[in-house]
């Protein structure tokens, strides 16, 4: 309940009055930023919030240019598990942001790395699950009325 009621307080107090969607860049580095202090003053939280935002800005400008200049795009049936595996190894860059901000920093999180990439089988099968469940999210998107997944 707390994560969720500071999301909120996140997004009504400091995300929308920064600019929202309309000024998506700034709005989300300040975010961040201020999610980062928030938590602690240490190297590795900043580098959490560094790491964060170097893996979420990609995602924000492809975003920004495929509904500008490629709306097509989104109508094609491959695009969704093209979108889907993008995703999925998404998420291991932010659970490895995680690692490195909250948990054992960044040269054990560089370690911890190492080792899960030299079973690429398992990454391999990591990834085709985690790519599953997004496109079980796309559709419980499509689903609430939001097309553009």
């Amino acid at each position: 309940m707390w994560h969720r009621g500071f999301n909120q307080w996140l997004v009504r107090y400091l995300y929308i009055p920064l600019g929202g969607n309309k000024q998506v860049i700034i709005s989300t580095i300040s975010v961040i930023a201020f999610v980062a202090f928030w938590h602690d003053h240490t190297i590795n939280i900043v580098i959490w919030a560094f790491t964060f935002i170097l893996f979420i800005l990609p995602e924000i400008l492809i975003k920004r240019y495929t509904k500008k200049y490629l709306p097509h795009l989104f109508k094609r049936h491959w695009f969704k598990y093209t979108a889907a595996l993008a995703s999925a190894f998404y998420i291991y860059l932010l659970v490895y942001s995680n690692i490195i901000g909250f948990g054992y920093g960044i040269d054990k999180a560089y370690i911890l790395w190492e080792k899960v990439w030299e079973e690429w089988v398992s990454v391999v099968w990591s990834l085709a699950v985690l790519s599953s469940a997004v496109i079980l999210m796309f559709y419980q998107r499509s689903l609430e009325g939001d097309r553009n997944y």
